[in-house]
């Protein structure tokens, strides 16, 4: 149990940091009401690719619930280009 909490407080850390400088967020929508997913490269100040990728990853899944609950749950294809 407890190298479980050390390990959620090491990701919940990481993720903080990861955010911290606003290179990735969920920003408005577009005109079909889907919500928007912005990345911006040039804020990060530091790299760590696990946090990288899932912090990614996590904004994604909230864009995907704002345009769900935007569109009275109707479905809804992303693409996402790195």
């Amino acid at each position: 149990e407890e190298e479980k909490r050390k390990e959620r407080t090491r990701i919940r850390k990481g993720l903080e940091d990861r955010f911290q400088n606003g290179a990735s967020v969920v920003r408005g929508y577009t005109k079909d009401g889907r919500a928007l997913f912005l990345n911006f490269p040039r804020t990060e100040t530091s790299w760590n690719e696990e946090f990288f990728i899932a912090g990614n990853i996590y904004t994604i899944e909230r864009a995907l619930a704002c345009t769900e609950r935007n569109t009275d749950g109707e479905k809804s294809k992303i693409v996402v280009m790195y």
